[in-house]
């Protein structure tokens, strides 16, 4: 009840509220790869390496223990930007196993009651020749409850395979394109140049690429403290 008093309300102005920063962990961060530093972005700890420095994979990049400071130990965090060399390799067999449709078709249909199936047809499996199987299960219910009841369809298409030669074009345009696939699953990649080798060995075509580019190698390595 604010009868007869006088409420002061004061805005203020809000103020984002900083990331709170891992203080139960403290660790390094180490080079996922081997390269040549190009930048060096530190937010916590210490610089280990310097602008230039070749690294190798492992190597100490930025320190979680620093000499001054109330905490000797922190969870080391930053970017290490360098310059990579990758290598991507794929193959593609020159053959390609084909299939196609007869057009024969055999559909089995039967009804199973508690768990025992009733043949609805006379059809049976094929034995020999190519087939491709799909069915559907259909499960009857009465008012909104499932009965111990289903009903079952089979269908059976023939198929001829075979085999069809791809040229060599066709071969090398499905390999880059699954070289890129593998060079998307590397994040904050930036490439700077890529050369292509293809090879054909034993009806296959053999391609690998070799990439220079840039990339963050710093990785997390926890400090064990006993």
């Amino acid at each position: 009840n604010t009868s007869g008093s006088t409420v002061h309300i004061q805005l203020t102005e809000g103020v984002e509220k900083p990331e709170m920063t891992d203080t139960e962990h403290v660790g390094n961060m180490k080079a996922a790869v081997a390269g040549q530093v190009l930048r060096i972005e530190v937010f916590s700890g210490k610089a280990a390496v310097s602008v230039g420095e070749a690294v190798a994979p492992g190597q100490l990049l930025i320190s979680g223990t620093v000499e001054n400071g109330a905490s000797p130990a922190v969870r080391a965090d930053g970017r290490i930007i360098a310059k990579t060399t990758r290598t991507f390799s794929t193959k593609v067999p020159l053959v390609e196993e084909t299939k196609a449709y007869t057009g024969e078709t055999l559909v089995r249909r039967s009804l199973n009651i508690f768990g025992v199936p009733l043949p609805m047809s006379l059809t049976t499996a094929p034995m020999k020749g190519n087939w491709e199987r799909s069915g559907s299960v259909t499960i009857l219910k009465a008012n909104g409850s499932r009965l111990p009841v289903y009903w079952t369809e089979e269908i059976w298409k023939q198929v001829e395979k075979g085999q069809r030669e791809r040229s060599r074009e066709e071969a090398e345009e499905l390999a880059r394109k699954e070289i890129e696939k593998q060079e998307k699953e590397l994040s904050e990649l930036k490439i700077l140049e890529q050369e292509e080798q293809f090879e054909i060995r034993e009806q296959t075509l053999y391609c690998t690429v070799t990439i220079i580019c840039e990339e963050n190698i710093a990785i997390q390595s926890e400090i064990l403290i006993k």
